[in-house]
């Protein structure tokens, strides 16, 4: 495979933002020094590949959950049932979430409750007291 062209960027972002991102990279690496640029430029190809659409959208156009959100849903379920068959702590769907769909806080409970609202996840057990929630996961249906 060859190695792709890279580019230095300068432009700003909003602290919190960098901060989040840089301790992203930190927990799934242990570092940042390596990884920090190669994650960078997998958030923008996942923003694009999720946001755009392979085309620029007009920015009163909506992109229907059907096209855009349901392919990041898949990947996060893909995600979980590589690693869990029956059931999962919360911890594990917010990392699986964060992995595929974003860090914020606002996107992981947004497709949280995708995942409930489709029914791919049950709540088992609501975490209560700084304990965590545990979900059950919904069986494949082999077709």
């Amino acid at each position: 495979m060859a190695e792709k062209k890279k580019v230095q960027l300068g432009w700003s972002v909003p602290e919190e933002s960098a901060r989040s991102f840089r301790e992203a990279v930190i927990r799934r690496w242990g570092q940042k020094y390596l990884y920090f640029g190669e994650e960078l430029g997998r958030a923008m190809d996942n923003y694009v590949d999720n946001h755009l659409s392979g085309s620029l959208v007009h920015a009163h156009t909506h992109v229907p959950l059907s096209t855009r959100g349901l392919n990041t849903t898949k990947r996060i379920m893909d995600r979980i049932r590589s690693k869990f068959t029956k059931q999962v702590l919360e911890k594990d769907v917010d990392m699986a979430i964060r992995h595929e769909a974003g860090t914020c806080d606002r996107t992981i409970r947004d497709q949280k409750n995708t995942l409930l609202r489709l029914g791919l996840l049950k709540v088992k057990v609501v975490g209560e007291f700084g304990k965590q929630s545990i979900y059950e996961i919904a069986k494949v249906d082999a077709k």
